[in-house]
């Protein structure tokens, strides 16, 4: 069986589900460990490794964390990237928590390409049932700037830290005003 066929079993088979939640948060999400705690047996199962890799580039005046994820049936490999860039703000974390948050968010992403894990508001893993979802789906940003923010936005737990998180960004890059909207009401729509 060729490397894409295997691949298309996983991302058929792989179930991963938005059971994490925070106490008072009216929302369910998924992170990079349940990814990989349901993954795993589904590509072991296929003859597939899965490894998971950084690297840190800067870019301007920031600092992303690249993480790729790739699958390889020891001939071929597939392999998605995803950023994150760092915080601005550290409050209570050291420079390694801040990486490793990066990291980890990063990872999430690629993992959620690599696999095509839905991750929009249809997304029937992440329906609470003691809140109404809003039907509308979630639009695709349009461009790498936006795409950007949305990682930043992504960390933001609930609508108090994102209208925090995007007052702090829009008073300091005031170029990106359009594309820090965009991002923020994207992320909006997943936290309502």
């Amino acid at each position: 069986m060729k490397i894409n066929e295997r691949l298309i079993e996983v991302q058929a088979a792989l179930h991963a589900p938005k059971n994490q939640s925070k106490q008072g948060l009216h929302y369910k999400y998924r992170n990079c460990d349940a990814i990989l705690e349901a993954v795993k047996p589904l590509c072991k199962a296929n003859g597939l490794l899965l490894t998971l890799s950084d690297s840190i580039e800067a870019h301007a005046d920031r600092v992303y964390v690249k993480a790729t994820a790739t699958v390889s049936d020891g001939e071929n490999q597939v392999s998605v990237s995803a950023f994150a860039r760092e915080t601005l703000s550290r409050s209570g974390l050291d420079d390694a928590q801040v990486t490793g948050g990066a990291s980890s968010y990063a990872r999430k992403y690629a993992l959620s390409g690599l696999f095509c894990i839905d991750n929009t508001e249809a997304d029937p893993d992440g329906m609470v049932h003691d809140k109404p979802k809003a039907t509308a789906q979630t639009s695709a940003p349009t461009d790498r700037i936006t795409l950007e923010y949305m990682a930043v936005f992504g960390a933001c737990e609930n609508l108090s830290e994102l209208q925090k998180k995007f007052s702090e960004m829009y008073k300091a890059n005031p170029k990106d005003r359009n594309q820090l909207s965009e991002a923020k009401d994207i992320r909006k729509k997943e936290l309502s």
